[in-house]
């Protein structure tokens, strides 16, 4: 769904912002669905009220759900009747809202059916929610503008699924950085995120873009080093 431009964000226990990727929209026997099947997806516009980060009350009884989100299959909360049939109506197809159910930081990840490891062989002992593959997505704007010189139609950056833009160095040099610091927290790159594929959908319009495989238009991944602390970046 469609993103929230922020100036700031805390860092969570799972080593990524708090409450992104946090909700997923499935099919109806939990299969993972995102804007590449459902471009429509990228038109919901999207917000956080403090009613909607309460945990329900221990004693009252929640539906849960087994469903797969890339490699991984656990368990997630569904959220209910209504989400659902919203999402239905706008999407034209039937779907449910799932909500990541893990605690991060209590335990090993490794065992626990709500729970979602990051790949052991780039961050053993770092955990994910419901992104594509780690916490933290970054990219730059000078390597966007490098990219839009050789398109026909320059993107936006909201194209990109980015948590973190960085300025001021030179196009691409974030593939080569083995970290950065920002503030007190520090992050470890892990690997590139890309190329990235044609037919990518469109935030203001229904529509996905055939471009083909833009073999520069490429992310990098990122995991906070100190997971377990909750900071300010």
């Amino acid at each position: 769904m469609g993103g929230i431009a922020v100036e700031k964000v805390h860092i969570g226990p799972t080593g990524g912002v708090n409450w992104d990727r946090t909700w997923l929209v499935t099919r109806e026997d939990g299969r993972f669905l995102t804007q590449r099947q459902l471009p429509k997806m990228a038109l919901i516009e999207t917000s956080l009220p403090p009613e909607v980060l309460l945990e329900p009350a221990a004693d009252l009884p929640t539906s849960t759900m087994i469903v797969t989100c890339w490699e991984w299959a656990g368990t997630a909360r569904d959220e209910g009747d209504f989400a659902a049939n919203w999402l239905r109506e706008v999407l034209g197809k039937p779907v449910r809202l799932v909500r990541y159910m893990g605690k991060a930081g209590v335990g090993d990840a490794d065992g626990d059916p709500a729970r979602r490891p990051v790949d052991p062989d780039f961050g053993k002992g770092y955990e994910n929610t419901f992104s594509d593959g780690f916490p933290i997505h970054l990219t730059a704007e000078e390597s966007l503008v490098d990219l839009n010189k050789r398109l026909e139609a320059p993107l936006p950056m909201d194209r990109f699924r980015a948590n973190i833009v960085v300025a001021g160095g030179e196009p691409w040099a974030e593939d080569e950085w083995a970290g950065l610091r920002i503030g007190s927290l520090e992050f470890s790159s892990v690997k590139p995120c890309g190329p990235l594929q044609g037919s990518h959908p469109n935030p203001t319009m229904q529509v996905t873009d055939d471009r083909g495989t833009l073999g520069s238009g490429r992310e990098v991944w990122l995991l906070a080093c100190r997971p377990a602390n909750e900071l300010v970046v």
